[in-house]
């Protein structure tokens, strides 16, 4: 096992790629596997979100304006808007921000979609954004 630390400097924000190669007591060599990350000091804050409070049971359409400009995320899978009963902590609808069909990037906005699902009367929902949904431009 290796352990492996870096804590960026105020001037070292961006995208930044760490590959690795691992060799073994043979030398012989494996697959080099890749990490992209994204170092920001200052992420985008939350500046509106739509729709707020008692929602209709098929609402489908949600927006969050930030106050930087932003675009699609540069990972591929594994990114996602989850939505939670906030009386049990259950995910109950998960939105893969890599599918143009329901998830619109604009330069300061999101806007995701979730058709289909139908929203209990009376319950709360929590909505979690996964790591990675946007990246800083």
């Amino acid at each position: 096992s290796m352990e492996i630390r870096w804590t960026p400097e105020s001037d070292q924000y961006g995208v930044h790629q760490l590959c690795l190669t691992p060799v073994d007591s043979q030398q012989q060599a494996g697959s080099q596997v890749c990490l992209v990350f994204q170092v920001d000091i200052d992420p985008p804050r939350f500046v509106r979100m739509h729709p707020t409070g008692i929602v209709p049971d098929n609402q489908s359409t949600w927006i969050i304006e930030v106050d930087r400009d932003i675009a699609p995320p540069r990972r591929s899978i594994g990114v996602n808007i989850r939505f939670f009963k906030r009386s049990n902590n259950q995910e109950v609808y998960r939105v893969d921000v890599t599918s143009p069909s329901v998830v619109c990037y604009a330069p300061r906005r999101i806007t995701f979609y979730t058709f289909g699902y139908t929203w209990n009367k009376g319950e709360e929902y929590y909505i979690l954004l996964d790591s990675g949904v946007a990246t800083i431009i």
